[in-house]
């Protein structure tokens, strides 16, 4: 079966499947050797591993050839984040179209202005815009199962009222599933689940704002919560603090004890 097929069967139990994000073919064979079903790449994460900030500057070229890099490298089905559509209605057809083919199941379009310049406040595109952007993606794809997911942004903005208003109008344009990030609390999850008709996936961004337990979503309805940036943040974490001591030590025995071995790593980057 194949992998879009399978994957969207899980996500229409809405059992609120982890998806951890990855950011190259090294870290997606990690997601895939701990066990999970799928895996998500951010433009957040994309654009971090080459220094750069998460405005909207990335290209869909560069997005198109890190999706092709990770999906060919893994078995797993990969979600990618397609920011705006980079760029107008057909732009975001052409995204969905060429991002299917490097190997996603699915892409996320959502309702931001990008790009924007640092430090700028978020801003929503007008809502029909963005209506008309799902449609073409959803036109656009060669794969029945693949996933065509709304986003809107409109929870740091202006709150539930209209996130949900948004969520419903990207719902009515055709989007197989809905994303809602920046929800903070159980409870409006699963006011969100039960108003909308597609599935609902929610997002957790670690350090950024409180996170969920696994007990407080537990039957919550949502269909997948997202971990876009866990293994990102955990990898420069555990690195920052290898190199500190390096620097202070002047070698590195006292923690190599919680190093990978190399031989786990060279079972990573064997050829699948």
């Amino acid at each position: 079966m194949r992998r879009s097929a399978v994957v969207r069967a899980r996500i229409e139990q809405r059992s609120g499947l982890i998806i951890p994000g990855c950011h190259d073919p090294l870290s997606a064979r990690l997601i895939e050797a701990a066990g999970f079903e799928a895996a998500y790449l951010s433009g957040l994460a994309a654009n971090a591993v080459v220094g750069l900030p998460d405005l909207g500057n990335m290209s869909l070229t560069s997005m198109e050839a890190r999706t092709r890099e990770i999906a060919s490298a893994i078995s797993l089905p990969l979600f990618v984040d397609a920011d705006n559509g980079f760029g107008g209605v057909a732009d975001a057809a052409e995204s969905a179209r060429r991002l299917e083919a490097a190997g996603a199941v699915g892409v996320n379009l959502d309702d931001t202005v990008l790009p924007r310049a640092a430090g700028a406040p978020k801003t929503l595109e007008p809502i029909h815009l963005v209506q008309d952007k799902v449609a073409a993606a959803r036109g656009a794809c060669a794969d029945a199962d693949f996933l065509v997911i709304g986003r809107t942004d409109a929870m740091s903005t202006h709150g539930p009222d209209e996130a949900l208003r948004r969520a419903r109008a990207l719902e009515d344009a055709g989007a197989d599933a809905l994303m809602v990030p920046y929800l903070t609390e159980a409870r409006q999850v699963r006011m969100f689940a039960a108003a909308l008709r597609v599935p609902l996936f929610i997002a957790v961004t670690e350090t950024a704002r409180e996170s969920f337990s696994a007990e407080e979503l537990a039957g919550a309805g949502h269909a997948a919560t997202v971990y876009p940036v866990t293994v990102l943040l955990a990898g420069l974490g555990a690195q920052a603090r290898a190199l500190a001591h390096l620097a202070q030590a002047g070698d590195t025995q006292a923690i190599e004890a919680k190093m990978m071995p190399i031989g786990e790593l060279r079972a990573l980057t064997k050829p699948i």
